[in-house]
């Protein structure tokens, strides 16, 4: 031991009698193991929000605006705005994710205007946007032709394309409302890979594009901006929780995709029935209302005391829903409104198309193409020259 204490200081020498022994050195070693699978396994979500916490800076013309002062007089409402199923990457003859925004866009501002004209006789100061999955095209897993449907990576639809939709309509929002909760449940065509294939099951696309829309909006844990929270909450279901269950004004409004539901030939209103007789008691909470999209069809209906809202889509023209469940209709969202007293007591259904046109224009319009004006003019006349001998 003097020979030791000749070599070293005395200082060098209390520092390595103090240092860790075997058994904690083995210890150590574990819990350094244990911390990096931990990192390992954080997953896409803490990845992809620490890359956009670093990276992403807020447009200068987005900026919090000052909280509305006329809400109107009158019953207090509450706005809930459901959108579902914009599938912003896929591509069909009418759609693609420019059309997709641009319909959005129509979406809010007719939201706004419709709130404003009941405003004349309620008091309507909150909205609810609850986000129904299928927000984002997948790559392949839902169908085989999906990945020639695509224009765009499910990446940049996540993190880009829809960010950046979404963020505007917020803060579009926050200058006809005073406070805004976001809901996001996720879908089937965000999974990523098929329902039989091996996967996380928190691993969904429509997930990352909440939890970015989450950051960009209120900024990150790292960075909160606190003035925005005061105005805007988000509830995003982690781990495989697929539903999340709003209560507004007492009453459960329960929000799933709908791909939990089964059934073919459009609407499966037995397959409705059968899942809200089941939900209505295996879920956690207490609901009234069930929202759901994925059937892009807008429909709703009564079971016993519980109402169900089917919502549709911004895709138009789709080929495949044509093909396999002979599906077609016009873009459409959904905006209800609530009071204390009575639930739900409006259902807006929002039309997103510029040209819409009554069956019978539509009819003629297509005629025209396939035939020539001047054709169906001759057909036009010899119909009427006919009814008119026969008067």
């Amino acid at each position: 031991m003097s020979e030791r204490l000749d070599d070293q200081s005395a200082d060098e020498w209390v520092q390595e009698a103090s240092g860790p022994t075997a058994s904690e050195r083995v210890l150590q070693k574990e819990i350094n193991s244990l911390k990096r699978q931990l990192l390992e396994n954080e997953g896409i979500e803490d990845l992809v929000r620490r890359c956009v916490a670093k990276h992403y800076e807020r447009p200068p013309d987005l900026i919090l605006p000052p909280s509305p002062k006329l809400t109107g007089k009158g019953t207090e409402q509450v706005a809930v705005a459901h959108v579902s199923d914009t599938q912003l990457g896929k591509r069909t003859m009418s759609y693609d994710a420019a059309v997709g925004a641009k319909r959005l866009h129509k979406y809010a501002q007719t939201v706004v205007e419709i709130t404003d004209i009941k405003r004349s006789r309620a008091k309507i100061d909150h909205l609810r946007l609850y986000l129904g999955g299928d927000m984002v095209e997948g790559e392949y897993g839902n169908y085989p032709s999906q990945p020639y449907d695509v224009t765009s990576s499910v990446i940049r639809q996540a993190m880009r394309d829809a960010p950046d939709i979404f963020e505007g309509m917020i803060y579009y929002f926050l200058e006809h409302f005073k406070t805004i909760h976001v809901l996001g449940v996720p879908g089937n065509h965000g999974r990523g890979a098929s329902h039989s294939q091996t996967r996380h099951t928190e691993t969904n696309w429509d997930r990352v594009f909440y939890w970015i829309l989450h950051d960009r909006v209120l900024g990150s844990d790292l960075k909160p901006d606190k003035a925005t929270r005061k105005r805007v909450t988000f509830d995003i279901p982690e781990g495989d929780k697929f539903w999340a269950i709003d209560r507004v004004m007492g009453w459960g409004n329960l929000v799933v995709h709908g791909d939990q539901i089964k059934g073919w030939a459009g609407i499966p209103y037995y397959g409705v029935q059968k899942k809200a007789h089941g939900w209505s008691d295996a879920m956690p909470r207490d609901w009234d209302n069930l929202l759901f999209g994925h059937f892009h069809t807008y429909a709703s209906g009564t079971i016993n005391y519980r109402r169900w809202f089917c919502n549709g889509t911004t895709e138009s023209d789709a080929t495949y829903a044509l093909e396999a469940l002979a599906a077609a209709g016009e873009p459409s969202q959904r905006l209800l409104f609530m009071t204390e007293k009575h639930g739900v007591i409006s259902d807006h259904q929002i039309h997103l198309e510029d040209d819409r046109k009554p069956i019978l224009k539509r009819k003629l319009q297509q005629a025209c193409m396939e035939y020539g004006s001047s054709d169906i003019q001759q057909m036009l006349d010899a119909v009427f020259a006919g009814s008119g001998d026969a008067a």
